[in-house]
């Protein structure tokens, strides 16, 4: 199994509805957003995913979210921005970028330097 991987940065802003008072408050969080691509097959250039086109989807999701309160997003319509529900729309967005692709893709969203949370879809 093949794994390729980058992090990079998100700061966004949300409140959770029915969390602890101090969470209900909206509040900005700077998160590190980390995803790991695995799989079997290289491709021609011996690459599981191009780490440049990979960092340029990852630019483009988080762009997304930078600066935003996640709860105005119709991407959280259906659930409270959590780390959980945004660790899943980062991956979905993925996702998409490498349909056709026989890889799984995990995506980590740390909210601090202990907690996290993360999201693996099943191989494309």
């Amino acid at each position: 199994m093949f794994r390729t991987g980058l992090n990079a940065d998100l700061t966004s802003r949300h409140y959770l509805p029915t969390g602890s008072p101090k969470e209900e408050a909206e509040h900005s969080h700077d998160y590190r957003v980390e995803v790991i691509v695995s799989g079997d097959v290289l491709d021609s250039r011996g690459y599981l995913v191009d780490i440049d086109l990979l960092r340029s989807m990852l630019s483009s999701v988080l762009g997304r979210y930078e600066g935003r309160c996640l709860n105005e997003l119709p991407d959280f319509s259906s659930g409270p921005p959590s780390l959980e529900n945004l660790s899943r729309q980062i991956h979905d967005r993925l996702r998409a970028g490498l349909d056709g692709r026989e890889v799984s893709i995990a995506v980590r969203v740390w909210e601090d330097r202990e907690a996290w949370a993360s999201y693996e879809g099943p191989p494309g």
